[in-house]
């Protein structure tokens, strides 16, 4: 799920992975910010292009809404907006100067701050409005000098925001959840497209970032949000996606008549199995299918409809009131 620079460019030695030299952290202290060093932040969110922006109600656009956000306190320094292929560019000014152009900031060494994305996940394209639900993807900056990423070490490269960074994002934060704290600055420059470079970090490959990242996926997948519905079950030591149910956003035509076909938009209708059944009150729905994104789903209506809701039932007695028709 993302766009078409999805290598991002990146060009890796296996040799140099494999020789097999200690990790050293890359962060360094700096107490003042040189007048050559670059408070700008550019790179590329990967997410899925089908999804839409949520920036302000009734705004809509092909990118994602990108955020600076102190980890710590959680103040969100400065916003902006993706372009239809993703890219993006965050503007600060030093606050110890008289003036400048972008967002005020005074970036701290040491202090771990938060690039995020935000995507509405609705499937409707009338359905892009702040209230509805979102997908988060994330990934974690440091200032050393200038901005260094989860994905770069170099100052100042292009930062990318995709599921391998908010896989890593997830992992440390749920490490820290759990009495396992993870030195964040520890983390700069060990994401290899998808590959993580473990040694001395805290996070293991294989039984962490892997099995998170498997998880990162299947939420974009399924238009749910994988910051917040991720979790590790202690009682098994095992990382967790939160179950969703269908959820169902709105229907057109809506002056369909007997016999017609409708569309429905929602979200998370992979949920929806073989027992289940679609009904128009106590009229059966006989022909009915689910996309391949399982956000949409197309349903012949029976010949003779009655006024009465559409209902989606299934075999263990829950039935899901889908919308009122006619």
């Amino acid at each position: 799920m993302g766009f078409s620079k999805s290598t991002f460019g990146w060009i890796i030695s296996l040799t140099l992975l494999m020789a097999g030299c200690a990790y050293q952290p890359l962060l360094q202290e700096a107490t003042t910010i040189p007048p050559t060093a670059s408070l700008k932040i550019t790179g590329q969110v990967s997410f899925d292009s089908s999804l839409k922006t949520q920036v302000t109600s009734g705004d809509v656009t092909k990118g994602a809404a990108v955020s600076l956000i102190d980890a710590v306190s959680g103040y969100t320094y400065g916003t902006s907006e993706a372009d239809s292929a993703g890219n993006f560019t965050l503007s600060f000014y030093d606050t110890t100067a008289s003036s400048g152009g972008g967002y005020p900031i005074s970036p701290s060494p040491g202090v771990s701050y938060i690039l995020e994305a935000v995507k509405g996940s609705t499937a409707s394209s009338d359905q892009n409005h702040a209230g509805s639900d979102m997908m988060r993807i994330r990934t974690l900056l440091f200032w050393n000098q200038g901005w260094q990423s989860l994905t770069n070490s170099t100052r100042d490269n292009e930062v990318v925001v995709n599921s391998a960074t908010t896989a890593l994002c997830v992992v440390a934060g749920l490490k820290q959840q759990t009495g396992s704290p993870i030195t964040f600055s520890n983390l700069i420059g060990r994401l290899y497209g998808n590959y993580f470079l473990e040694h001395g970090s805290g996070i293991s490959n294989t039984n962490d970032y892997k099995k998170v990242l498997d998880l990162v996926n299947v939420a974009l997948k399924r238009n749910q949000d994988p910051v917040s519905g991720i979790y590790h079950d202690n009682s098994n030591n095992s990382y967790k996606l939160t179950e969703t149910i269908p959820h169902f956003i709105s229907f057109s035509p809506k002056s369909a008549q007997p016999g017609d076909t409708i569309t429905i938009y929602g979200a998370n209708f992979d949920q929806i199995g073989n027992t289940n059944t679609f009904w128009f009150g106590q009229t059966p729905v006989s022909s009915w299918s689910i996309s391949a994104r399982n956000t949409i789903i197309t349903l012949h209506l029976p010949k003779t409809v009655p006024p009465s809701p559409l209902l989606m039932k299934n075999d263990n007695g829950i039935t899901h009131t889908i919308i009122q028709y006619p």
